[in-house]
């Protein structure tokens, strides 16, 4: 039967697992197993001392014997001469025949005495199955029974309070007073740190949202503001969602932010002039095309206006030079092949009417 004792060093939150089997360990073999499941090394440098965690006693001899269930916290202190550390004998010795404490008789786990007939009954009726089948529905029996007694004693057991106001120092409290744009973001308010909040023991005040702080945020962009009820100290607002937009500075005052609206107002000045500029440039391109002086390339009015030898089309110099270039001298307007650049004449009429327009 596999059994454990679980421990952990002061410095763990969670604890760790020793398994064997049988109902109890041995300090000794405790001791090597912790060494070893730590890979704290062969032991000459420090001792190592374990204590039981209900009822803070130490383990002193090695061969008492410890319940499985049992919770132990385990400590590491300096040896008493450098390289000489007692618990050297934990990883190359071997378990004393002899116990320190003649007279010392480890308690064992009290348990309920109703708890006596269940378990032999689940025993019995495990030892007594015949199939697989039979096993295994009294192992799940078993496991009912006992967390059904187990529900029971939690029932009958004596609650014990342990709420009231903390009357000792806070703990982790700076000895010094908060800055100047310090705010407590418990309670909304200055002039004390967070840990010494007067707030910490009101239940009114759990899970209650954060002010954000406007990093990032140019000050010009804020605007001061008075504290927002939502955020008194009497902690019994309704309104338990953080206030939209309100953020606290660094001198701990209360601000919203706000578009600039200088640069708002010049974005709407150059978009304003922008779309002039476009219709103005729509109404030249119609009446540009109305007079029969926008190149059929690039949409344009004509420079240095060109008329083509096969269909005596005009676009622009430049426009019909890379176009017979790109296409293998094929014209673009009548698709005539051919056509060389040094055969294109100037429009002499169209440059006259650009002068004219």
């Amino acid at each position: 039967m596999s059994s454990s004792v679980f421990f952990k060093f002061k410095s763990q939150k969670e604890p760790s697992r020793v398994t064997f089997d049988g109902t109890g360990i041995s300090v000794f073999e405790l001791k090597r197993e912790i060494i070893s499941i730590n890979r704290l090394g062969d032991g000459t440098d420090f001792d190592l001392a374990i204590y039981n965690e209900d009822t803070n006693e130490e383990y002193d001899d090695d061969t008492t014997i410890i319940p499985r269930s049992t919770s132990i916290i385990a400590r590491r202190l300096p040896a008493a001469k450098a390289g000489r550390g007692s618990a050297a004998r934990y990883v190359s010795g071997k378990m004393p025949v002899h116990a320190r404490n003649a007279g010392r008789v480890e308690a064992q786990a009290t348990k309920p005495t109703s708890q006596a007939p269940a378990a032999s009954s689940a025993a019995a009726e495990m030892d007594n199955a015949q199939t697989e089948e039979e096993r295994i529905a009294a192992m799940f029996k078993a496991g009912a029974d006992q967390w059904e007694q187990q529900q029971q004693e939690m029932a009958n057991a004596t609650p014990v309070y342990r709420g009231g106001p903390f009357k000792g120092k806070p703990m982790n409290v700076p000895d010094h007073k908060p800055p100047q744009g310090y705010i407590c973001y418990r309670c909304g308010e200055k002039g004390h740190w967070i840990q010494a909040c007067p707030t910490n023991n009101d239940p009114n005040f759990d899970g209650r949202p954060r002010v954000k702080r406007t990093t990032g945020i140019p000050r010009s962009f804020l605007k001061t503001i008075e504290k927002p009820a939502a955020l008194g100290g009497d902690g019994l607002t309704e309104d338990a969602r953080q206030v939209s937009g309100v953020m606290v500075n660094a001198e701990g005052e209360f601000v919203i932010a706000e578009p600039d609206k200088a640069s708002w107002e010049q974005y709407q000045a150059k978009a304003k002039v922008s779309a002039a500029a476009q219709e103005a440039a729509a109404t030249g391109s119609k009446e540009v095309r109305e007079r029969g002086l926008e190149c059929p390339i690039d949409k344009r009015m004509f420079v240095e206006p060109t008329k083509s030898p096969c269909c005596g089309r005009t676009y622009c110099a430049e426009c019909i030079s890379n176009a017979l270039i790109e296409s293998d001298f094929v014209c673009p307007g009548c698709s005539s092949e051919g056509v060389l650049i040094d055969n294109l004449e100037p429009d002499a009429e169209a440059a006259q009417k650009i002068k004219e327009f």
